[in-house]
């Protein structure tokens, strides 16, 4: 039962990098000078190291190309504590249940118990 289940969910995995990778090429060839344009002269390893990163949160650096925000310095800096605030209380639940969920689908039943031999007379 969990077979395709878990064949399915590493089909979207492979599907995310996939796009992730395209992004990080778009990012890397086109995109990078408009949104920020002092890591235009970065080296090769500074790209090594940013490639990963562009690769998982390839949703948000389409979000920054396509809708670019003008605001203030004061109202990002607000925004971006707001948005840490949201992101670390919805990362504490997250692993709480899946670390329960993790501790009930391995609980042990009997059928895991080691059957005891009574001694014999």
């Amino acid at each position: 039962m969990t077979e395709p289940i878990v064949f399915i969910l590493v089909k979207i995995a492979g599907a995310y990098l996939a796009v992730g990778l395209v992004v990080a090429v778009l990012f890397f060839t086109r995109w990078l000078k408009t949104l920020d344009p002092a890591a235009v002269g970065g080296s090769w390893g500074f790209r090594v190291l940013v490639t990963p990163g562009v690769v998982a949160l390839w949703p948000v650096i389409l979000m920054k190309v396509f809708y670019p925000k003008t605001k203030s310095d004061a109202d990002g800096a607000e925004e971006l504590r707001r948005n840490h605030r949201l992101a670390f209380i919805l990362l504490t639940i997250l692993v709480t249940l899946v670390f329960t969920a993790a501790l009930v689908w391995r609980a042990p039943t009997f059928v895991d118990l080691p059957a005891i031999k009574s001694p014999t007379p």
